[in-house]
């Protein structure tokens, strides 16, 4: 009962905005439709519902065709988010993983490591940016002190939607930089695994954007709102002259007009997940979390593999296994 009612990211507050009127309207026109002498009200509906059938089943499949499109592009904005995210971690993985273990060249790998999390970090952050809808679009990224202020204020000049590519233009650069200096040492087939995930996460990040400034097409916009407004103002009519008691025609109207009004409203709220509404993606808690992975690839006992040494006199190699790892 609690979840039935929980009014945080329901989208029945705003039906109710419209069926509580309707079902007002309908008792009156069924108190008044019933009354003898001259206040009788008689809007002469007989066989209107017949035809009105036809209108809601109109209405009915423009309004599962609307939910359903909502659904797609939900799950879709969704989906592309979390590869961008996955792709972009996975890069600065692999890029961790190839650096110069030489002691000689810590120092450059240090500032090259630093640089490159750096930028990744900002790369994300201008691409939430560029695809959300929120007011307020600051969001956190790693320390940028340290970064060329030039190279910054190019950043910050820059319009929306040519940040990300600035920046991944800077991390292809790197790359590049990287194996040619010494600081990347590993196979030119194998490094060009980094390049495949940049670009495989541009290139969802590109899915994101169509689903961020590509509307629900306005024709079946319009269409729905129009017969949605006809639907409320003759229902209360009809079910108040037809039904012999006022008080169900009140209670159906209510019900039948909420609920249509509720399937309005849910893919209002589901079309596009990138904004800060109850029912969108936590992009900033995301945008955090992904920082967080990043300062994690930072630490030395990540970026090396656990020595290990075979137990002597224990052959057993199934050992159970807890959430909580041994100290």
């Amino acid at each position: 009962m609690g979840f039935m009612f929980t009014s945080k990211g329901s989208v029945v507050p705003k039906a109710l905005v419209w069926a509580f009127p309707n079902a007002i309207l309908a008792f009156l026109v069924g108190r008044y439709s019933h009354l003898a002498g001259p206040l009788k009200l008689d809007l002469h509906m007989d066989g209107v519902i017949a035809i009105w059938g036809s209108y809601t089943f109109i209405l009915g499949f423009l309004m599962v065709f609307r939910n359903s499109q909502a659904h797609i592009r939900f799950w879709e904005g969704t989906t592309a988010l979390y590869q961008v995210r996955q792709f972009w971690l996975a890069s600065a993985g692999s890029i961790i993983s190839f650096c110069n273990r030489d002691p000689e060249k810590q120092e450059e790998v240090r500032g090259f490591q630093h640089l490159y999390l750096r930028l990744l970090s900002m790369l994300f952050c201008t691409s939430i940016q560029r695809i959300s809808e929120v007011e307020d679009d600051s969001m956190e990224i790693l320390d940028p002190r340290g970064i060329d202020s030039q190279k910054m204020k190019v950043i910050q000049e820059a319009s929306a939607d040519s940040r990300p590519d600035i920046i991944l233009q800077w991390l292809n650069r790197m790359i590049i930089d990287g194996e040619k200096n010494g600081v990347l040492k590993v196979a030119p087939p194998v490094l060009s695994r980094a390049y495949q995930e940049l670009t495989r996460g541009h290139n969802w990040f590109e899915s994101m954007k169509t689903i961020s400034d590509i509307p629900f097409p306005f024709p079946y916009a319009q269409m729905i709102t129009c017969m949605m407004l006809i639907h409320w103002f003759m229902t209360p009519l009809l079910a108040g002259s037809i039904m012999e008691s006022e008080y169900w025609a009140a209670a159906m109207v209510f019900f039948v007009v909420g609920s249509l009004w509720c399937l309005i409203y849910i893919p209002m709220q589901l079309d596009c997940p990138f904004g800060t509404e109850d029912n969108d993606l936590p992009i900033k808690s995301m945008q955090a979390s992904f920082n967080r992975e990043l300062i994690t690839l930072l630490n030395p006992h990540a970026q090396c593999a656990p020595a290990f040494k075979c137990p002597e006199g224990s052959p057993e190699m199934m050992v159970s296994w807890t959430s909580k790892l041994p100290c």
